[in-house]
């Protein structure tokens, strides 16, 4: 991780660039990243005067400081006496698989959660008892945890939603964001798939489409949202041949080569401004188009989806397979757990 100078040195001077107030500092480092980076050290280290071994030894010394990054929700399972005794363990390896956790890895790959144990959270009388940033939650079970988890999931994708546009905002914002969520409300949908679809791939309700990568014939229920993301594009005067989304004009892009030009050039833009979106929300993941099918599928697989399916789903390690696997599911099923999206 780069340091961020400006606001690691407006640190050390609200400590008056003090040796002494090092632990006091790096407290304050800590809690703007939720961990200290070497980069950042290192120039707390030449700012302070002090040898970089000597900073690291005092962060190395008190447990509540990570060298490691760590998610921007942190989650604590109490494994107390009283917690293991009504079972706190099968939460913590719920959540454990549920953010796909393997060995001492604490962090989710999306870089939204990172699971911890605590000796005791002092909530003996709650017990099975975990905290998500601080905040307690009593008799838990691991049902309960998952569904705390997705409801936070969500939320993340609620405040893209919502969000503001700055005034001094790329021009490519408004439409990134539109790409990301009309792929996570439509069963993943990827870019390529969405930057070609025309008029005549829709009806009121759905969305019929062939993906490029597979030629698979592929349906999605199209909900409200996915709607308004469509009329906000939509042209009174549009032709049944016409693509949906301002990407391709038929009248210009007319070979394959002008359309997977037109495609790559668009795509790079538009995961640019999601990079935007990422730092202007404050998430510690960079958004991408991917993601946004990664995230449908993280959601389906809690919605009952085969895990064995999903856990390997949208081309994460053999996308054809995967996608004779997801093409044998009835379109109700992948409909009913799309409901779950929001």
């Amino acid at each position: 991780m780069k340091p961020d100078t400006e606001k690691v040195l407006s640190i050390l001077a609200s400590h008056e660039n003090d040796p002494s107030n090092l632990i006091a500092i790096l407290q304050d480092v800590q809690a703007e990243y939720n961990y200290l980076s070497e980069a950042n050290l290192t120039l707390i280290a030449d700012t302070l005067g002090l040898s970089v071994s000597k900073v690291y030894s005092v962060a190395t010394f008190y447990e509540n400081f990570s060298l490691e990054a760590k998610g921007k929700h942190i989650v604590k399972v109490c494994a107390g006496t009283a917690c293991h005794v009504r079972k706190s363990g099968p939460i913590y390896d719920a959540i454990y698989e549920y953010l796909g956790l393997h060995g001492k890895k604490k962090t989710s790959d999306d870089g939204l959660f990172t699971l911890e144990t605590v000796a005791c959270l002092g909530a003996c009388g709650l017990a099975p008892v975990m905290t998500v940033d601080g905040e307690v939650h009593a008799k838990m079970d691991p049902e309960r945890a998952i569904e705390l988890l997705e409801t936070i999931r969500k939320e993340e994708v609620q405040r893209l939603m919502q969000a503001e546009i700055p005034a001094d905002g790329s021009a490519y914002l408004d439409l990134a964001r539109d790409i990301f969520l009309f792929s996570y409300l439509s069963a993943g949908i990827n870019f390529k798939d969405i930057a070609t679809l025309r008029y005549c791939d829709m009806d009121e309700e759905r969305i019929y489409y062939a993906r490029h990568k597979t030629s698979k014939e592929m349906t999605c229920h199209l909900s409200e949202q996915s709607k308004a993301i469509i009329g906000k594009y939509a042209k009174s005067d549009h032709a049944d041949e016409d693509y949906i989304f301002p990407i391709l004009d038929r009248r210009i892009h007319k070979t394959e080569q002008q359309i997977y030009d037109r495609v790559r050039k668009v795509l790079k833009h538009v995961n640019k401004a999601l990079h935007e979106w990422s730092r202007l929300l404050g998430l510690k993941i960079e958004l991408t188009t991917y993601v946004a099918r990664h995230t449908f599928a993280t959601v389906l697989k809690r919605s009952g989806v085969n895990i064995a399916i999903i856990s390997e789903s949208l081309g994460h390690s053999d996308l054809s397979t995967t996608q004779i696997y997801l093409d044998s599911f009835e379109n109700s099923q992948i409909d009913a757990a799309m409901q779950n999206l929001l």
